[in-house]
């Protein structure tokens, strides 16, 4: 099982923003497994992941007519890059998306979405030089179609509304990756926002 460690690994908890000081991620590309653990201030949290697997689909024979549509484009913005490792082992087995790119900061994140205009940013929040709600606000000027997927360690409300109000954009804990990171793509591709939509329902 391939492993790594890093030191303040959510650089927001400096800032306030929920981070979390010391952080372990273990990754096994034979068993489609992700073990996730964070040292917080209430003690250590652990997460183990199964990577979804894609769905047999049928074979369509008639193709003579047949046009196939362009594969979306994805940037993949995250400071570990084991974390990136695990996002595109998701994402592998969908053919209908395509990561054109990966930044591992926010200024290079605000860069890279000007230049490639992509239709989706997989997006932290607790990034190097330029948080990502910041570096979001930055891309909506420059690549205002782009929708936004932020996939954060955090958990903390404010950060989550704070980070949905740049618009166009979904709120997926890290922890909840590995069984609902390829729903909430495809929904935000499709224009459906779900936590936003819930963030905005009344209580």
């Amino acid at each position: 099982m391939e492993r790594a460690e890093a030191e303040g690994c959510a650089r927001g908890g400096k800032t306030g923003q929920g981070g979390v000081g010391r952080c372990l991620i273990s990754f096994s590309p034979r068993w489609r497994t992700l073990a996730f653990a964070a040292n917080s201030g209430s003690g250590v949290l652990w997460s183990v992941m199964t990577l979804q697997a894609a769905p047999a689909r049928a074979v369509n024979k008639d193709v003579s007519c047949h046009h196939p549509t362009p594969a979306a484009t994805i940037l993949l913005v995250d400071d570990f890059p084991k974390w990136r490792l695990c996002v595109r082992s998701i994402l592998r087995s969908q053919p209908r998306w395509k990561i054109v790119s990966e930044a591992c900061d926010g200024v290079e994140a605000v860069q890279k979405a000007a230049e490639l205009q992509p239709d989706l940013i997989i997006l932290d929040i607790g990034l190097p030089h330029m948080n990502g709600i910041r570096a979001a606000t930055l891309i909506r000027q420059r690549s205002p179609h782009s929708r936004i997927v932020f996939l954060s360690q955090s958990t903390n409300r404010e950060i989550q509304q704070a980070a949905l109000a740049v618009g166009q954009a979904d709120y997926l804990a890290k922890a909840n990756a590995g069984t609902e990171l390829l729903d909430t793509i495809a929904a935000v591709l499709a224009g459906r926002y779900t936590l936003s939509e819930q963030r905005s329902s009344p209580e």
